[in-house]
């Protein structure tokens, strides 16, 4: 993809990468005492979304905590779920008080989406592992959820089964947009890794795939 002129030609569209720091958004505004994560939402209508994840299936009325949402936000990347946390959070925070911005990201779009490179990203990631945007036990939850993402055909594919990696990925097919990001915890050895290619699903899948199976090696080839 080639953005126009202005643009770092590292960015691109953020896609579902952007959750991320939504549902963070949402965990601040809930230590703010804003909102209260154990409140009830009600799954409206212009909510659903069928793109990805499967919460539209239940339909309109359903109901779920904010922390449920936010789980399904983050493991399962459901649109439902983050429209419904959107919906709640809009006018929570001021846009100083919002994660990108705490974090002085900054946040330029293209054709109407999110972009972002993946230095920038990677300090979205850090901060929840550091715990320097949230509070610990906040952090940790949302790591905890990354953790459990459904996604297994790029960063992790060929890691270790049972080795633990909050992470996060995007896909924006237009114009072929596609990322994997994540703590990757390694015996003694944590480490963060984003990967960001333009290229179509099969080619950046495999890309992403092994170019994370080498940087494991090679962090931890100094453990032995």
């Amino acid at each position: 993809m080639v953005l126009p002129s202005g643009f770092d030609d590292r960015e691109l569209i953020a896609a579902s990468l952007i959750k991320v720091p939504l549902v963070m958004n949402l965990y601040k505004a809930a230590e703010l005492r804003r909102v209260n994560l154990e409140q009830v939402i009600t799954i409206q209508e212009s909510q659903l979304d069928h793109s990805y994840g499967e919460l539209w299936q239940r339909g309109a009325g359903t109901t779920l905590t904010l922390r449920e949402l936010a789980k399904l936000t983050l493991a399962e990347s459901d649109n439902t779920a983050s429209r419904a946390i959107f919906d709640q959070i809009q006018s929570k925070l001021s846009e100083n008080e919002q994660s990108l911005a705490q974090l002085d990201i900054d946040q330029n779009t293209y054709d109407g989406q999110a972009v972002i490179n993946a230095r920038s990203y990677s300090s979205v990631l850090k901060s929840l592992y550091l715990s320097s945007y949230l509070n610990r036990d906040h952090s940790s939850e949302l790591l905890n959820f990354l953790t459990q993402s459904n996604e297994n055909t790029r960063l992790t594919k060929l890691l270790p089964s049972d080795l633990a990696v909050a992470h996060k990925n995007g896909v924006y097919n237009r114009e072929w947009s596609e990322s994997d990001c994540g703590i990757v915890y390694a015996k003694a050895r944590p480490y963060s890794v984003c990967i960001m290619v333009g290229l179509p699903d099969d080619q950046a899948g495999l890309f992403m795939a092994e170019t994370s199976k080498l940087i494991f090696d090679y962090v931890t080839s100094y453990q032995r």
